[in-house]
């Protein structure tokens, strides 16, 4: 373990021997000293946790299997989802075009067992909103005790989780199918938003793509119209360089005819 953790044999003692006790799970000789920590010795435990001593040789073991855990169970309390679900208000944004500032939020939902739930069932007016609730409500309007047992049952689904169902009696498994139901149309509709984000981000990728092709082509034609000029430069060069000799090489000629002309 210390091989793939950069700096791990820099940690506490406790650290290091609580996430072994962690990956191989504690046995009932350290469970008994974490008990005898946690009531008889705790001075052992607030020492060993501040660094001041490192405790007798199951001491570090328990201390730190109980430090990780505790902060494990805290980054699942009240305070810590909070934190959480603010963080899940902001959006995912991502930069989609060729210009600055061209950019899309992206919400997505949670996903977690606990945030599958039945959905929104009755209005503030304490009527059915889901259209196949209300079918079957007024599919039983032959036997009004069946019909308020369905209603009892949407009442117990509508503030459930995944996490809450049982299946323990035919009333629970009932409430369990309807909260089955609303977390499908949930997780439906998250996967239906993320399809579509999906898409724009296919078609961004291939305007993009586009926009590249584009560029790399005016960037020839640049070059092109760069290479014509300077052989354009090129050959007026050449024409003038031989013009400028032939007019010499003609002159000379004349010179050479007046003279023969003297003699």
């Amino acid at each position: 373990m210390a091989a793939n953790i950069n700096n791990f044999n820099a940690l506490p003692k406790y650290l290091k021997e609580g996430t072994a006790e962690l990956v191989h799970g504690i046995d009932d000789l350290r469970l008994g000293v974490m008990q005898d920590l946690l009531t008889t010795n705790k001075s052992t435990l607030e020492n060993i946790l501040t660094g001041t001593i490192d405790g007798d040789s199951e001491d570090p073991y328990a201390a730190g299997y109980m430090f990780l855990r505790y902060l494990a169970k805290q980054g699942q309390t009240p305070t810590g989802t909070i934190a959480v679900e603010s963080m899940r208000e902001l959006p995912l944004v991502i930069h989609d075009g060729t210009q600055a500032g061209q950019r899309n939020n992206f919400y997505i939902k949670d996903m977690k067992t606990n945030a599958l739930t039945a959905g929104e069932i009755f209005n503030s007016d304490g009527e059915l909103i889901n259209e196949n609730d209300k079918a079957r409500y007024e599919a039983l309007n032959y036997d009004a005790d069946k019909q308020a047992a369905w209603l009892e049952t949407l009442r117990a689904a509508e503030n459930m989780t995944i996490d809450d169902i049982s299946l323990l009696t035919v009333k629970d498994a009932n409430i369990a199918i309807r909260v089955i139901d609303g977390a499908l149309e949930y997780a439906l509709d998250n996967a239906t938003t993320i399809g579509a984000y999906l898409k724009r981000l296919e078609t961004a990728e291939s305007n993009i793509v586009t926009t590249h092709e584009n560029v790399t082509s005016s960037e020839s034609t640049i070059r092109d119209a760069d290479m014509a000029r300077e052989m354009t430069a090129y050959t007026k060069a050449n024409v003038l360089s031989q013009a400028a000799q032939s007019m010499l090489a003609q002159a000379n000629q004349s010179a050479a005819n007046v003279l023969s002309l003297l003699r």
